[in-house]
C-alpha cells in the first residue's frame, strides 16, 4: 500500500518483536531459526530488524539473499566495514560472521518480523501458517473435536438392546 507521505505499509500488519533468539554455528558462519515465518515480501523485508538481545539499538546489516557471496569478493565490502550483515534463507537468519566469537560475543538476537495482524482476520480468513505446520493443526483439531466418550451401559427405557 502506498501511504501519501511517500512510505508504503501493509496492510492488516504488525511488527511482532521476539527476543532472545539463539545464535547456533553455521558452516564459517552463524545462523538463528525465525520463530514464525514473516509475510512474504519482496527483498525479504518480512524480516523487519535484527539485532543483538543486548544492544537492540545496534542493528546489523539486511543483505538481499544469495548477495554475500558475491559482496566478500570484493576487498572494499568483503567485512561490510566491521559491521555485521545477515542474509534470509527460508527460516533461516545466515550472519556474514561467527558472530558468537570475540569481538562481538552475540549468542541471543531480538528479531522483528512483518506478521499478519490476527486482529484484523474474520472467522473465515484463511490462517497465515507455514505448509509444515498444517497435519499439525489438522491433527489437534481433529483431537480436539473428536473428544473421547464413554460407552454408556446403564439399562434403561431409553436404551434399546
Amino acid at each position: 500500500m502506498n501511504i501519501p507521505e511517500g512510505d508504503y505499509g501493509v496492510n492488516a500488519s504488525i511488527i511482532a518483536t521476539y527476543d532472545n533468539i539463539p545464535v547456533t554455528q553455521y558452516k564459517d558462519r552463524a545462523k538463528s531459526i525465525l520463530p514464525t515465518a514473516p509475510i512474504s515480501l519482496p527483498k525479504n523485508m518480512g524480516v523487519w530488524a535484527v539485532s543483538p538481545t543486548a544492544d537492540p539499538d545496534n542493528l546489523f546489516i539486511p543483505i538481499p539473499s544469495g548477495t554475500f557471496g558475491l559482496l566478500k569478493k570484493i576487498d572494499v565490502e568483503k567485512d561490510l566495514f566491521g559491521q555485521i550483515g545477515f542474509e534470509v534463507d527460508g527460516l533461516n537468519i545466515i550472519y556474514t560472521k561467527d558472530i558468537r566469537n570475540a569481538p562481538f560475543s552475540v549468542n541471543n538476537v531480538m528479531v522483528k518480523l512483518l506478521v499478519i495482524d490476527p486482529s484484523t482476520m474474520g472467522d473465515y480468513d484463511i490462517l497465515p501458517i507455514s505448509a509444515d505446520m498444517e497435519g499439525d493443526v489438522i491433527a489437534q483439531v481433529i483431537q480436539m473435536l473428536s473428544a473421547y466418550q464413554p460407552k454408556d451401559s446403564s439399562v434403561d427405557a431409553t436404551n434399546k438392546v
